[in-house]
């Protein structure tokens, strides 16, 4: 879990790319003792609050103002999951494997939905992309 809602969002918010590959080593077979079943909880929360974001996005099509609508009350409703996201980031940020096993199990996860709230009608509208810039800043 090591950035790795940091990283969900700035990707989302600002179509950054993960940190490329050596940066990262291979994923440990197992759980790192540093990620606890807690732990997972708030990140498939927060995968889940992705997912439904980007499913309104997808449903408002090319209704800026509907998705922007979504994006927006996604940060406000999110900012209490974020903030718990942040405080297992920053517990963890010193341990590789946990980085490593987070990429591994998570980033799969969350690449339908990033590409729904980054490749949609509404990419390049300005309030969209504000919209999407506050909900990284809800952490």
């Amino acid at each position: 879990m090591i950035r790795l809602a940091g990283l969900l969002l700035v990707c989302v918010a600002c179509k950054a790319d993960p940190p490329p590959a050596p940066a990262r080593q291979a994923p440990p077979s197992t759980r790192p003792a540093s990620i606890t079943d807690a732990d997972l909880a708030s990140f498939d929360k927060l995968i889940v609050k992705l997912e439904q974001v980007a499913s309104a996005v997808t449903a408002a099509g090319s209704d800026c103002a509907k998705a922007t609508a979504a994006v927006e009350a996604t940060a406000t409703d999110a900012g209490a999951l974020l903030a718990e996201t942040a405080k297992i980031e920053q517990r963890t940020r010193k341990d590789p494997a946990a980085e490593a096993w987070a990429f591994a199990n998570y980033a799969p996860r969350v690449t339908k939905p990033m590409g729904q709230l980054m490749e949609g009608p509404c990419s390049k509208d300005d309030a969209y992309a504000a919209a999407l810039k506050r909900l990284q800043a809800a952490r």
